[in-house]
């Protein structure tokens, strides 16, 4: 567990500026949101970036099935790309890892 007295955050101003295309954040739980929302957001001009908070993958959090994890995943993830990117257009900036990597965490089989 990480003590909340030590928690320093990322240089995400630096981060932001260098990818600017960044439409969504997805927090890896509830407490990710809560470092982020404390640590980042008053420094930051987040403009239109949706922040979205998605279950946490740790065992700890027996409260869903990792079934239901991925799914609620997948479903959040899969809405937030197709808001902002065609389908198409993300087939044909990926390649190889990041592709397969995009497949599974679409909930597709198509691989072309």
């Amino acid at each position: 567990m990480i003590e909340t007295g030590t928690q320093i955050s990322n240089d995400f101003q630096s981060f932001f500026s260098a990818h600017r295309a960044i439409t969504h954040i997805f927090f890896n739980g509830g407490t990710a949101e809560a470092c982020f929302k404390r640590y980042v957001v008053p420094a930051q001009n987040l403009g239109l970036l949706q922040l979205s908070r998605l279950p946490s993958t740790s065992p700890a959090n027996a409260r869903l099935s990792f079934d239901d994890k991925c799914e609620i995943w997948r479903e959040t993830i899969s809405s937030a790309l197709r808001s902002c990117h065609p389908m198409p257009k993300i087939k044909q900036m990926l390649d190889g890892e990041a592709r397969d990597a995009f497949y599974l965490c679409a909930g597709s089989t198509e691989q072309k």
